[in-house]
């Protein structure tokens, strides 16, 4: 992320307690360093905290991080105890800029439960989403563009078999796959339902033309995107073709829809993929280009999609929703 330095910052977690956030950093190095110190500092506080309200660790659990949990949980189904006595402090936690990332409220709302986490922020949209998803990708383009600020819950679909199988996710999402969005008292599932959404509750800019025609032609080349090509090398169906015939079958998959595509664009674009505004055509045509890069796909027979496309990774919005810049993305693949 961009912005000043990480200044030296404390905040309140109880009464009479402070924690240091921690000096300016500069380096990739230190500014891992403060967000452990900080992440543990918060740990700690919390532990602290339910330790001494007879919250302690079970039998058999470490100190801090066993009481962590329980702490949590305690708090909110105990009418006695302060509602969390924690909601406030993660709510008043600053942002914290280094020169290569941006944490903020949402580093310390990655310490809690899911369940927890929308109770921190009751007015503040939720999007749930892995770096890498080109689903989540679409929707954070259109949360950018819009200008609708929002905390992110990484849920990492490789890790511990998949966190999206998880009961508490699948509670959110029961087609246990990302983006979901909670917003505005629901919970709306499946990229393109959510961009509709946004646009029906907060249409500027537009996404969708007043024109029905041109309409009609972002509805098609989205669905193109998001029904045709992206399902078929989607994560849960490469794991039934097997490991050896997984980029043969993500590059047929990309190539067979971009044939069509390219044909399509070709009477429809201007600048963009419809005209010569931003769609949410354009929020599935990018993503679908970073995965036909993932998997190899010689673009030169696509000269319409790869000019879009380089119109639209110069966009802010497209930049800063780019999976190589989300709070998720693996040290090694951020820019």
């Amino acid at each position: 992320g961009e912005g000043p330095l990480l200044r030296n910052t404390e905040t309140t977690l109880g009464p009479g307690s402070k924690v240091t956030l921690g000096p300016a950093h500069s380096s990739h190095k230190d500014s891992q360093q403060a967000v452990r110190r900080s992440d543990s500092a918060l740990r700690l506080r919390v532990a602290q905290w339910g330790l001494e309200r007879g919250l302690g660790p079970r039998h058999g659990t470490r100190g801090s991080a066993g009481c962590f949990s329980r702490t949590l949980r305690a708090s909110l189904a105990s009418p006695q105890l302060d509602p969390l006595g924690l909601p406030s402090t993660v709510s008043r936690l600053p942002v914290l800029h280094t020169g290569l990332r941006t944490f903020s409220r949402r580093s310390a709302l990655q310490l809690l439960p899911l369940g927890l986490r929308g109770l921190l922020q009751p007015n503040q949209p939720i999007l749930y989403s892995y770096f890498r998803s080109s689903c989540s990708w679409r929707v954070r383009i259109a949360l950018a563009l819009k200008n609708i600020d929002y905390e992110t819950v990484a849920i990492n679909l490789t890790k511990d078999g998949g966190q999206q199988f998880s009961g508490e996710f699948q509670a959110l999402n029961p087609m246990k796959q990302v983006p979901a969005l909670k917003i505005d008292g629901i919970t709306i599932g499946q990229s393109l339902a959510i961009i509709e959404y946004l646009e029906e509750t907060r249409p500027t800019p537009r996404l969708l033309p007043w024109d029905p025609k041109k309409r009609a032609q972002v509805r098609m080349v989205s669905d193109l995107i998001a029904s045709g090509i992206q399902p078929l090398q989607n994560l849960s169906v490469l794991k039934q073709v097997g490991q050896e015939n997984q980029l043969t079958w993500a590059q047929q998959a990309i190539t067979s829809g971009f044939n069509a595509l390219e044909q399509i664009l070709q009477s429809t674009a201007g600048r963009y993929c419809v005209g010569d505004e931003v769609s949410m055509a354009d929020l599935c045509l990018a993503p679908q280009v970073a995965n036909a890069d993932r998997f190899k796909v010689d673009l030169t027979p696509y000269p319409t999609i790869s000019r879009i496309n380089k119109s639209l990774l110069a966009l802010e919005a497209f930049h800063v929703s780019h999976p190589c810049r989300q709070p998720d993305t693996p040290p090694e693949l951020r820019a």
